[in-house]
């Protein structure tokens, strides 16, 4: 009786700190974290937004972030004071991923719209929506006008604000929906994932397709470059973290 109710004591402590742990998702450039989190707290901002805060992205220069929220909203906040400088209305409570560069940032929505947004002037400086398929994740190709789309209809589009009417490019050769995108400049490639469980990259310049990463078990959900390009990381739903080189064109560890 008495191992048993040590048993039971062990194993809800167990539970109780695995609730405590940080949930971290990726969403483009940005992140939703909940949970306790580890090491000294620097600041809480209570009420950021009404409801639940579903994205959060430094600016390039880290002076700045932005947040977007169930409410409809997208908040620019100055990172020292952690003051709030402004706020955008997204048009909408359905906003699935963030990206966030230097002055502007992206936000695209279950709806397949993406919208272009300047931080330092307040405005929507464009609006993009290939057809009503949802998007999954963003990121800035290389440029603050261009933006990289994965979408639930299986493609990746590329789309340039200054002509915002026709995409410049759709990238097909995925299986199911593409749920990550990465861009390396330095490299010249995009990256993404899809729930095929495949990896592909492609050519920035000429869009043509350079390779495909097979090893996954389970949906790829989440992309990342290193600083210069040389390696991609790809996360999946059952929890597993390839490195990939882009040199040598293998796995380096999982």
């Amino acid at each position: 009786v008495i191992k048993g109710v040590i048993g039971l004591i062990v194993a809800s402590l167990a539970v109780a700190y695995q609730n405590a742990l940080p949930q971290v998702e990726r969403q483009g450039e940005g992140t939703i974290s909940s949970g306790a989190l580890p090491g000294p707290q620097i600041a809480l901002i209570k009420d950021a937004h009404k409801g639940a805060a579903t994205g959060v992205g430094y600016t390039t220069g880290g002076d700045q972030f932005v947040t977007i929220g169930d409410d409809g909203t997208l908040k620019l906040w100055e990172s020292r004071g952690r003051t709030l400088v402004r706020t955008f209305d997204l048009g909408s409570s359905d906003a699935t991923a963030l990206a966030v560069g230097a002055t502007r940032a992206v936000t695209a929505h279950k709806s397949g719209r993406i919208a272009l947004w300047d931080l330092a002037l307040g405005v929507r400086r464009a609006e993009f929506k290939r057809n009503d398929a949802e998007i999954n994740a963003v990121a800035f190709a290389g440029s603050p006008d261009r933006i990289l789309a994965a979408g639930h209809d299986w493609k990746l589009t590329l789309f340039d604000a200054r002509t915002p009417i026709l995409p410049v490019n759709v990238f097909e050769g995925h299986e199911s929906a593409v749920q990550a995108v990465a861009f390396s400049a330095t490299r010249g490639l995009i990256a993404s994932g899809s729930a095929d469980r495949t990896v592909r990259t492609w050519n920035a310049e000429t869009f043509a397709p350079a390779r495909v990463y097979r090893g996954h078990q389970d949906f790829v959900t989440a992309l990342a470059f290193d600083g210069d390009g040389r390696n991609l990381a790809s996360g999946d739903l059952a929890g597993t973290v390839r490195i990939w080189s882009m040199t040598t064109r293998r796995a380096q560890r999982s």
